[in-house]
Formats: C-alpha cells, sequence, structure tokens
C-alpha cells in the first residue's frame, strides 16, 4: 500500500471518529461538554503519530525521524486533551514543559542512535 493510500484511510478514519463524536453530540449523549472544537487540534497529533508508525514500519527502528515525529505530537494532542476534558489550563500549563522535555528527551535518545561511520585516528 502506498503512502497516500495510507494517509486516505487514516484521514477517512478521523472524519468518520469527529462526525460520529458529533451525531452522538447532537443524539444527546454528551461526550465532550463545552470544548468540541478541541477535537480539531487533535488532527495534526494523529497525523504526526501516524506519520511516525508509517515511518517505523518502513525503518524497523525508532530513528531520529520517528522520535522527532512521536516528539512533536505529543504537544498538541496534550493541549486537545487538556480543553477536551475541560481541565483548567491555567493550572495544567506546566505539564506542556513537562511534555517539551520528554519530546527533548526523545530527540536526544534519537541522535545519540545514529551510528555514523568514524575512523579511529
Amino acid at each position: 500500500m502506498r503512502s497516500e493510500e495510507r494517509s486516505g484511510w487514516i484521514v477517512g478514519l478521523i472524519l468518520i471518529a469527529i462526525g460520529g463524536l458529533f451525531l452522538l453530540q447532537n443524539l444527546g449523549i454528551a461526550v465532550f461538554v463545552g470544548n468540541w472544537w478541541a477535537l480539531f487540534i487533535l488532527i495534526p497529533a494523529i497525523a504526526g503519530f501516524s506519520a511516525a508508525w508509517m515511518r517505523y514500519q518502513q525503518d524497523r527502528q525508532f530513528t531520529p525521524t520517528v522520535l522527532g515525529l512521536i516528539a512533536g505530537s505529543l504537544v498538541p494532542l496534550t493541549i486537545a486533551l487538556i480543553f477536551l476534558f475541560n481541565f483548567s489550563f491555567g493550572n495544567l500549563w506546566p505539564v506542556l514543559l513537562v511534555v517539551l522535555g520528554v519530546g527533548m528527551l526523545l530527540r536526544s535518545l534519537g541522535k545519540g542512535d545514529d551510528r555514523s561511520t568514524v575512523t579511529p585516528t
């Protein structure tokens, strides 16, 4: 399956999930009370995780690119979850610092695994 086909079905699944959530909300089943718009913040996070998964399947290892995609997707995921579950952003903004730190650690781990050929002198 080509990457265009994979990304097409991933986008399709995202649209189905968002549409289903809106349908449940319209039927009176409270899924997300007031911050439904935060679902749109999830789109870049899901796209980043999807790209990381595809790259991982391609390389069969956690390369710096895979870890960078995962790290970059953590921030919008965290922001979306804070708003979706109606947590106080004013109280939980330090969580973003923790997530950024985890992301930096992931990226540095990926760069440390880069075993380029170095000839000893």
